[in-house]
């Protein structure tokens, strides 16, 4: 870009929110097109944290379909499971290591998570779901691995 910086876009991501699942799809969509002047990044910010507790289930219920219409890459099924994740904090421990082999990497790896639960019904709070998950990006499963049981260490 002439000698000046690429913009960097910042999404404050909660995995169990659906308006981020959006914000992802559309970013996958649109980053070829603006490959070398705009850069996306996640930024982990899981609410649980901040109260205590995820989100309830009823609530982002409600707010999927409202989601779903916004946007038509972003498919939405509702979650056939009595599963329901306790917690989205192994699927971000699970984002952090695969963001240690790379950027692109990282994006896949965060939009496949995205999915198994907004449009397989899949729980992202369970450590084999996300093993399973890491099997399905092109990434060196035995570093996923190793950096996945031992997070930001």
């Amino acid at each position: 870009m002439n000698g000046q910086s690429s913009v960097e876009l910042w999404e404050w991501a909660e995995y169990d929110c659906p308006w981020c699942y959006v914000t992802t799809v559309r970013l996958h969509q649109v980053q070829k097109e603006y490959e070398g002047r705009v850069s996306a990044s996640v930024r982990f910010f899981p609410l649980e944290l901040v109260n205590g507790e995820g989100p309830p289930r009823d609530i982002l219920e409600q707010e999927c379909w409202q989601a779903a219409l916004q946007e038509n890459g972003a498919r939405f099924v509702p979650y056939p499971a009595i599963d329901w994740p306790a917690s989205t904090l192994p699927a971000f421990d699970a984002a952090w290591a695969a963001r240690q082999q790379g950027h692109r990497i990282a994006m896949d790896f965060d939009l496949k998570v995205r999915r198994a639960f907004f449009a397989d019904g899949r729980n992202i709070g369970r450590h084999d779901v996300l093993l399973d998950l890491a099997h399905e990006v092109d990434l060196d499963f035995a570093r996923f691995e190793r950096d996945f049981a031992s997070p930001m260490a």
